[in-house]
């Protein structure tokens, strides 16, 4: 895991913190910055949260990067991940793993895409007289996805 150091007056840091939502910096340079405070200042999350006057899910969530590490989040962006995406992950304690680094691409984050937008249609499907068809389209292009994939 790549650690930044950075040397800064406490001051300096807390006054950033306190309009870190204006910042434009890395999710993963966030988390690192607001650990290495609350190390220095022994503080838990939940003091922070107070301190800084936002809820304590914030915290944790601005924590939640720190599962990664930089080089990892830079694989999953050029793969197409967006920081949602990654965010999704972490926090349903799906940790992002060098083995699915190496192995997926961007057809398997818009497939899980399509299915996590569709599913709740199953227990309680509304349809239309088009439904049938595009379902039925859906199926076709699917399985000629499915026909290449297997001949690679």
């Amino acid at each position: 895991m790549i650690k930044i150091k950075i040397e800064l007056p406490t001051d300096f840091v807390y006054n950033w913190l306190l309009d870190i939502k204006k910042k434009p910096i890395n999710p993963i340079q966030r988390a690192q910055i607001i650990e290495e405070y609350l190390k220095k200042k022994k503080l838990s999350q939940r003091g922070l949260a107070s301190k800084l006057n936002i809820p304590h899910s914030t915290i944790q969530d601005w924590c939640l990067w720190s599962r990664i590490n930089l080089e990892e989040y830079e694989k999953l962006k050029a793969r197409g991940l967006v920081d949602t995406e990654i965010y999704r992950r972490l926090r349903n304690n799906r940790i992002v793993t060098k083995h699915e680094l190496v192995n997926t691409c961007k057809l398997d984050y818009e497939l899980e895409n399509f299915i996590r937008k569709i599913r709740h249609h199953v227990n309680n499907p509304t349809s239309t007289s088009n439904t049938t068809l595009l379902i039925q389209e859906a199926k076709n292009f699917l399985n000629r996805i499915l026909m290449r994939v297997e001949k690679r």
